[in-house]
């Protein structure tokens, strides 16, 4: 039907990166006035949790963990928010390259990124936000998805990637099963996937370990949720 390919039209960008909630909400009323659906931004800017330490949402890769109750008091402006016909289809930013690059074998640290996640998915579903933003581009040339040598064999490697994938969207899935996922890339970004070609096979022969960890989205990736790339 013409309704499934409705067109919605988010922006995303970097002057939303310091915009708190309220600070969104007081703008929302002019947002109306374009054609809007939504923006992409990042939730959690300096909350102050339990513990006195703020809480960023630019810093979920190295930060936390995170507690659902230290960010409870925002669902609130959120829901507020998208009572407004441009914020119907707002995205949090969420998982994107680390600073310094973690190690694939650290259960405490991908752990610890899995909670941050979870946390964040639960805020987005109670606040009423369509979804979750990933952008994994190397802004800081970590190669967090490049191997190294210090790494286990690539084959090994791949699984352990591959099961990242899982245990970080699996808390994610988890607390938001209708969630959207919105990638600027999920592949896109590299054309040579693209074709008759075996990704994994692909992936492996440029060390390219983004493959192996879509996969271990997608194996625990319910069919209530979407993936757009």
């Amino acid at each position: 039907t013409p309704d499934a390919f409705l067109r919605k039209y988010v922006a995303f960008g970097w002057e939303f990166g310091q915009l708190t909630p309220k600070e969104l909400l007081s703008r929302a009323d002019w947002f109306d006035t374009t054609p809007l659906d939504g923006v992409g931004f990042a939730p959690l800017q300096g909350v102050v949790g339990s513990d006195g330490r703020k809480i960023w949402s630019r810093y979920l890769m190295h930060d936390g963990p995170w507690s659902h109750e230290d960010v409870k008091p925002l669902v609130g402006d959120f829901r507020r928010l998208t009572t407004h016909r441009s914020m119907k289809e707002c995205f949090f930013k969420s998982f994107c390259a680390p600073t310094n690059r973690i190690e694939w074998t650290n259960d405490r640290e991908w752990g610890r990124i899995a909670v941050n996640m979870g946390v964040l998915a639960r805020l987005a579903k109670e606040g009423g936000i369509r979804g979750l933003g990933i952008d994994h581009e190397d802004y800081f040339r970590q190669e967090q998805f490049r191997p190294r040598s210090s790494d286990p064999d690539y084959g090994r490697l791949e699984e352990i990637v591959r099961a990242r994938g899982r245990e970080v969207f699996g808390r994610v899935f988890a607390e938001y099963p209708q969630v959207v996922l919105i990638m600027f890339w999920l592949l896109s970004q590299e054309r040579i996937y693209f074709g008759d070609g075996d990704v994994r096979a692909i992936g492996r022969d440029r060390g390219d370990l983004w493959p192996a960890f879509v996969n271990g989205i997608l194996d625990v990736m319910p069919t209530t949720a979407q993936l757009v790339d």
